[in-house]
């Protein structure tokens, strides 16, 4: 009887197998290496005529029986992944086994030839197709490699626990993808935690990176949808008003964008979303003048008060009214009449753009002319005296700014939303990720440049239940579903997968999928990942922090990773209370603090090696900068494998299983003789369980 012969399957139900364990002993050694028999997270063979099928150990246990003199059998259960064949590994499976077969434990051997077959579909590639993402759980000799097409095309779900270690995975995946010279990504960074995963020792960002805070963004309102412009003007407190105001809204629109669309020649197509510019001064100007008009009794001469003015020919009057604040009787005069449709409605709307006109938290958006001029990526871009049309164009740089097209060519575009109000964050993500997807759209396909969108906390504004109106949700979720053909891919990060949109979790074609302990959220994904995973996905209580199932086409199996720390690590640790509590407090200056809290001021928090001289006179200080020179491609062997710049000299962090670990899991067991793979080293999670 062969050695590793563990038990016999007694039952068959779709791609699940139930074994009769008879191996008398259950530790089971082979080549020094100890195995545990029916460990929950451990592989099993099933042989078969020319094919051994490959198996994922559920659970396991004694049966129950009735019969008092009865030893209880032992049994496991077993999800079946997929089968060796002729020496190559594949995924699936097309002969299942019956009941009697043999079942063997998964030894060194059989893993060889399933990472191997990895190194197989990757033979002969003209270009890098994969990049290591971790190290094998069970066995951290096996380097964990993904298929960076299959991960990235069809989308990827990043999701665990806060604490998990998905900010470090994401930080992770994007310094992998990074390495390739002509990467895009755009990440949206809702807590201004990643500049520090692409940046030098000194804080200084690498020269590929462009990073758009609040004081550097510049999103022009006209570049927003009607909807979203109702969304933040429209007064929704006075429903008799509510009405009168989106009819204003309409008509003014169309006709304060008249100017640009003749300069540009798009009268013809001119629609309210059109994205070209008009004055927000003039357009609030014009709703008060309305708010407050009186027309001459039975005429249809506007009653100004000046009485110059009332003779002027009615459509100079209406030129008027667009151009300049105007003056109308108070109260209730003799001869006049007040405005029918307009008079005293259109107050609350004035009120909501003369509120957010003027707090310094929107600039970026409803002030994008003075704003960019404070801009060290649209100062040189901008005029005071532009006309409408050469405004529009400011769309132009964005775009370039946004897909790293500038001096030095930029492969990360990471856009810091920490100090964006709350309440436009939804609509900010929801404009940026509409621009890029239709800069592809309209894109010849042979001119088209993939590009990456990477949304960190996606549950935030893309959920799964909306309690308003979520324009992110509906921008991403087109992206998800039509993306894939324009060269468009969706990151989505988020701690809370069942408040996510469904709909962008069930486009996705790759997850890893870290520690979650909410219910919820635990059949939350194993409903989008499928009925197949629900025995792994039981495992997720108790994975380590920094330890992922990658599910997916990207990898060859549902893979037990873990995950590889990235160098340098996102700001995103936990707080050591104790440690600080048990040590002399850093000083606080209050007074600082609360001087950029009314400032709206996060540069301090973000950006705390520029605080003695600005950024803009830095940059201006130094020579131009060379674009970088392409880094050369990560060697395939594990020794090779995985240093960057800035990363300490010593071994791979790739991890091996915590201490205390059943020795069938461990790498290096006693009295093992040395390896000729590279020694087993200690992943940084799990020295440091940070997120």
């Amino acid at each position: 009887m062969n050695p590793l012969k563990i038990g016999n399957v007694i039952r068959v139900e779709s791609g699940r197998v139930e074994v009769l364990i008879t191996a008398k002993d259950l530790n089971l050694l082979h080549e020094e290496r100890t195995y545990r028999v029916g460990q929950l997270g451990s592989y099993v063979t099933i042989p078969m005529d020319d094919r051994t099928l490959v198996g994922f150990v559920t659970g396991s246990g004694r049966q129950d029986l009735t019969v008092v003199d009865l030893e209880p059998q032992l049994l496991m259960q077993v999800q079946l992944l997929g089968e060796i064949q002729a020496g190559r590994f594949v995924r699936g499976v097309n002969d299942y086994p019956i009941v009697g077969d043999d079942v063997w434990v998964a030894v060194r051997g059989d893993f060889e030839v399933i990472f191997g077959s990895f190194d197989q579909l990757l033979s002969g590639a003209k270009h890098p197709q994969s990049f290591s993402l971790g190290r094998f759980a069970l066995n951290t000799e096996f380097e964990v490699k993904v298929l960076g097409s299959e991960l990235f095309a069809k989308h990827l779900a990043v999701v665990g626990n806060s604490g998990s270690g998905k900010s470090c995975t994401t930080a992770k995946i994007l310094q992998e993808v990074l390495d390739l010279p002509d990467a895009q990504v755009v990440l949206f960074d809702l807590h201004g935690e990643y500049r520090r995963a692409f940046a030098d020792e000194d804080g200084q960002l690498n020269a590929n990176v462009t990073y758009l805070g609040v004081d550097d963004l510049v999103l022009p309102y006209w570049l927003l949808k009607y909807e979203e412009i109702e969304a933040i003007f429209v007064d929704k407190s006075n429903p008799l008003h509510t009405t009168t105001q989106i009819s204003f809204l309409r008509t003014a629109l169309l006709e304060f964008k008249q100017e640009a669309a003749q300069e540009l020649g798009l009268i013809k197509t001119l629609t309210l979303d059109t994205p070209i510019y008009f004055s927000l001064e003039r357009f609030k100007t014009y709703a008060e003048n309305l708010n407050n008009a009186r027309y001459v009794l039975n005429d249809d001469h506007l009653a100004f008060s000046q009485l110059a003015l009332r003779s002027m020919d009615p459509k100079e009057q209406e030129k008027l009214m667009r151009t300049q604040r105007c003056q109308f009787n108070r109260g209730n005069p003799e001869g006049e009449t007040s405005h029918p449709l307009y008079f005293g409605k259109l107050l609350g709307l004035i009120d909501q753009i003369d509120t957010k006109f003027n707090d310094r938290r929107y600039e970026f958006l409803l002030k994008p002319i003075e704003h960019g001029m404070n801009s060290r990526f649209f100062k040189d871009r901008l005029q005071q005296d532009c006309t409408a049309g050469q405004t529009s164009n400011l769309m132009n740089h964005l775009i370039k700014l946004l897909t790293g097209r500038v001096q030095p060519r930029s492969n990360l575009t990471i856009v810091d939303l920490s100090g964006i109000p709350f309440e436009i964050v939804d609509i900010t993500v929801a404009v940026l990720t509409r621009l890029l997807f239709d800069l592809n759209f309209w894109t010849p396909p042979d001119q088209r440049h993939p590009i990456l969108l990477v949304f960190e906390e996606a549950h935030n504004y893309i959920p799964r239940v909306e309690s308003h109106r979520s324009f992110a949700k509906v921008a991403v979720e087109r992206v998800a579903k039509e993306g894939r053909k324009y060269g468009v891919s969706a990151m989505v990060v988020s701690q809370r997968p069942s408040e996510l949109s469904e709909t962008v979790l069930a486009q996705c074609n790759s997850f890893v999928v870290m520690r979650l302990s909410n219910p919820e959220d635990q059949h939350y994904i194993e409903k989008v990942v499928g009925d197949h995973f629900t025995s792994l996905l039981q495992m997720l209580p108790i994975l380590r922090p920094g330890e992922a199932f990658v599910l997916g086409d990207s990898v060859l199996m549902p893979m037990r990773t873990l995950v590889e720390m990235p160098s340098p690590t996102p700001q995103s640790g936990d707080v050591d209370f104790f440690r600080i509590w048990s040590s002399q407090a850093a000083d606080c200056n209050v007074d600082a603090i609360i001087a950029h809290w009314q400032r709206q001021d996060r540069q301090s928090l973000n950006r705390p090696d520029e605080h003695e001289e600005p950024q803009e006179v830095k940059e201006e200080a130094k020579p131009p900068q060379k674009p970088p020179p392409a880094r050369p491609q990560r060697a395939s062997s594990p020794a090779a494998a995985g240093k960057r710049p800035g990363q300490p000299a010593g071994p791979h962090p790739a991890a091996l299983p915590a201490e205390g670990m059943p020795a069938g899991v461990q790498a290096g067991a006693a009295g093992q003789p040395a390896q000729t793979a590279p020694p087993a080293r200690r992943s940084k999670w799990l020295a440091h369980p940070n997120n």
